[in-house]
């Protein structure tokens, strides 16, 4: 990032991308602190010599947005996403990978909202979405499978919810193996699923496997 900002200029593309990624890498470290700064100028620097509307101007809205989110500031992130779902709608058409990006944002804040009755819609727009054009066992989708789960839960809609569970469940096994953090979660989540539903003899035999996993993964003690 320096060495771009000594000889291409603070404005040159080449050196808002090194910005915005430098915080993106912060803040996947923990460095929230140091990681804001960044994100804010790359966002301001788009802002002001590409305008709201370009590609990567969504792009740092929509980061933006996400960071402060996990930051708890959200009035300005509500105001961000909202912003950044709408523009992308608009100009890049309901399809595009930076839409659902965007989708994705918002359903993850109106989740933190409790506002699940909001985020139901848009979460079922982005997964039917996130079918219909990207490959089998896409992550987005898997992501989009996992939130819709979730908000279902919330609601107590407990039939629409459990063939999502169970679909997550069988993804996670396929793709990452049973030995994978995503994995033992979703397996724990459908014993727990199982277990509210009162279906004991169904929720045993996953409690089992997680347990045995977890230990032969991370030892007894851990």
């Amino acid at each position: 990032m320096r060495i771009h900002r000594r000889e291409l200029g603070n404005d040159h593309s080449a050196t808002l991308s090194s910005i915005n990624n430098l915080g993106v890498v912060l803040n996947d470290q923990g460095r929230s602190v140091e990681a804001e700064p960044l994100y804010r100028e790359a966002l301001e620097a788009r802002r002001r010599i590409l305008g709201n509307e370009h590609l990567d101007t969504l792009a740092s809205t929509t980061n933006m947005a996400g960071f402060l989110r996990a930051q708890g500031n959200m009035v300005e992130a509500e105001f961000l996403c909202r912003e950044a779902l709408e523009a992308s709608r608009r100009i890049l058409g309901n399809e595009h990978p930076e839409t659902l990006h965007a989708i994705f944002t918002m359903v993850g804040f109106l989740q933190n909202q409790g506002k699940m009755v909001n985020a139901e819609p848009l979460c079922r727009e982005a997964l039917e979405t996130s079918r219909r054009n990207l490959e089998k066992d896409n992550p987005i989708t898997l992501k989009f499978v996992g939130n819709l789960t979730a908000i279902l839960l919330e609601q107590g809609k407990f039939g629409d919810a459990e063939p999502l569970g169970k679909e997550a469940l069988e993804a996670h096994r396929r793709i990452l193996g049973n030995e994978h953090p995503a994995t033992l979660m979703s397996i724990y989540n459908m014993a727990d699923f199982l277990k509210d539903q009162g279906r004991t003899d169904e929720a045993e035999p996953l409690y089992r496997e997680a347990l045995e996993v977890s230990r032969s993964v991370q030892g007894n003690e851990h």
